[in-house]
């Protein structure tokens, strides 16, 4: 918040805070995307095996796609973690997102093709109308839950600004096909959340 006096940068040069209505455009910073990493690894631990135990490597290319699936996954995804191993971590064991019913056949088949290697199953949610479609390998939920968090900790890291155009711009048709939609007839985007915190990175991007 400012008072009513602080002047507010704004195409026309700057106007006091308390002049301005929601007809007035504002000047703000635009966040510099470069194109520096071109692909993320997970390290997926099949069921039972411990921090010692076999692990499998997988490398996924940064696109577009990607971008979209973080997009979906910051508006209706979540990450559950196990309980703790012999080592007592609670590491994280799945991604899921909260679809509604007409969406799961186009999602799941999109999926299907970015995370070929990895299982889907869908189950409806008591408590709503909706459907969770999971994502059970535990290497892909530990990146997501590393690099996005999870609930109320989920966030747009820094480094995704490194991503490239192509990922950031899959992100915000991921995060706009999952919290939003285009209002057509006045030619604006329009996304609902209760977290104001990704709507200003979104903003960002």
């Amino acid at each position: 918040t400012v008072s009513k006096d602080h002047p507010i940068l704004t195409p026309n040069g700057y106007v006091e805070a308390g002049k301005l209505t929601t007809k007035d455009y504002i000047v703000q910073p635009v966040r510099k995307i470069t194109p520096g990493i071109t692909s993320i690894n997970t390290v997926t631990r099949p069921l039972g095996s411990s921090r010692y135990g076999y692990k499998s490597e997988r490398s996924y290319t940064v696109n577009e796609d990607l971008g979209w699936f973080v997009g979906m996954y910051l508006a209706e995804g979540v990450v559950t973690c196990n309980a703790g191993y012999r080592d007592r971590q609670e590491r994280p064991g799945y991604g899921s997102l909260c679809l509604q019913t007409r969406e799961i056949e186009e999602v799941s088949r999109r999926l299907k093709i970015l995370f070929p290697e990895i299982n889907q199953r869908t189950q409806q949610n008591k408590n709503s109308l909706c459907v969770n479609l999971y994502l059970q390998d535990n290497g892909l939920a530990e990146w997501v839950y590393n690099n996005l968090g999870s609930a109320k900790t989920k966030h747009y890291a820094d480094v995704f600004f490194n991503y490239g155009k192509e990922f950031n711009f899959g992100v915000f048709k991921g995060y706009l096909e999952g919290d939003g939609y285009v209002a057509k007839d006045i030619n604006v985007v329009k996304i609902t959340s209760v977290r104001s915190d990704l709507l200003v990175q979104m903003r960002d991007v």
